[in-house]
This record gives C-alpha cells, sequence and structure tokens, in this order.
C-alpha cells in the first residue's frame, strides 16, 4: 500500500469515526449536529470566530443578547422532513450546549410530534408552517419547542432546568442562528413564538 492511500484510509476512519461531530479545515466553524435520514439533513456548523461576521447589534426589534453562539444551518428536504414529523412522528437531532464538550455543544436527540397548536384545516391551508414540540431521548425533563415557518427554524428548548432560544438573525443576505439563554436576551420585545 503506497503512502497517499495509507494516508487516504486514515483520513476515512478517522472521518466515520467521528460520528456527528466533524471540524472544518479553515477552523471558521465546526459541524456540531448533523441530522441525516435519506435526502433529508438540517447541519448545524458553529461559527468559532463570531466577530469576523460583524453582525449588525439589532436586527428589527431584536437586539444581540448578551452572550450568545452562532451557527450556520445547511438543509435539504427539511420542509418535507418537518411535515412528516407533523403527522407521524418521528425524531429531530439539534445541538444542545455542554459544558464538557470543548466547542461548548454536542448533539441531542429528540422525540418530536405535532404540538396541536394548529387545527387539521389551518395544516391544510398552510402546510409550510410547522409546530413541533418533543422531549429528549436521554431525559424526558429536556423539552423543545420548534416552529417552522417554511423558511426558518425557531426553537426554544429547555436543557437542564435552562431555556435555551435559537433564534435566526439576519445579516447581509444571509441567515444566522443564535442560540443564547432566554435570560441574556436584551430586545425590546420578547423574540415571536416563545
Amino acid at each position: 500500500m503506497t503512502i497517499q492511500m495509507r494516508n487516504a484510509v486514515l483520513l476515512l476512519l478517522i472521518f466515520f469515526s467521528a460520528g456527528n461531530k466533524m471540524f472544518a479545515q479553515a477552523g471558521k466553524s465546526s459541524y456540531v449536529c448533523k441530522d441525516v435520514v435519506g435526502n433529508y439533513y438540517n447541519k448545524w456548523s458553529l461559527v468559532n470566530d463570531v466577530k469576523s461576521l460583524k453582525l449588525p447589534a439589532q436586527n428589527g426589534s431584536m437586539k444581540l443578547p448578551k452572550a450568545y453562539n452562532v451557527f450556520v444551518v445547511s438543509s435539504s428536504q427539511l420542509d418535507k422532513h418537518l411535515a412528516e414529523l407533523r403527522t407521524k412522528g418521528g425524531t429531530l437531532q439539534l445541538p444542545v450546549p455542554d459544558a464538557d464538550n470543548k466547542d461548548g455543544f454536542d448533539c441531542a436527540i429528540f422525540k418530536m410530534e405535532n404540538s396541536g397548536t394548529m387545527s387539521a384545516e389551518l395544516n391544510a391551508k398552510y402546510p409550510q408552517l410547522v409546530s413541533l414540540k418533543g422531549t429528549s431521548t436521554q431525559n424526558k425533563n429536556n423539552t423543545i419547542r420548534y416552529d417552522y415557518d417554511g423558511t426558518s427554524q425557531k426553537i426554544s428548548i429547555i436543557w437542564n432546568g435552562i431555556n435555551y432560544l435559537y433564534t435566526p438573525y439576519k445579516s447581509k443576505n444571509k441567515t444566522y442562528y443564535l442560540v443564547f439563554k432566554k435570560t441574556d436576551a436584551i430586545s425590546t420585545s420578547r423574540p415571536k413564538n416563545y
């Protein structure tokens, strides 16, 4: 076996043994959580150099929280997967705070179901709107509320007794997701849906 071939095999072994954690070469972001089922995926990449984004201090009525982390999310077939979760239930993986992890986050699995906030008639009329609720598969005291409007995800997770918000924040035609403790919000009004 040549050295190049041995190195390629070694890299593949490292890649596949990493599980949900894959780290980007540039050091700008690292994949903390990657939810994949068939053609569906929802990848949450933690931005390591938040200052380089130069986020505006305010986005609409929402101001940047006192403390927060920033994620970039890429998705495929998200609408279809969420519609299935709304009708049949299932699981969803998302990053959650983890002080023991060097990045401060780990990936958790939530058992999801329809939240029941929309009637069947409204669900049929607005299929792009999805409202789910769920619990962690590891600890039923860790809960989630998940809303999707066809373009952005709005999430509230109670993790180990602390309420974390996952809120879209637009800057320069790009949507970032701020993850922060609800108590760190300094907006003039509460983020919608929470």
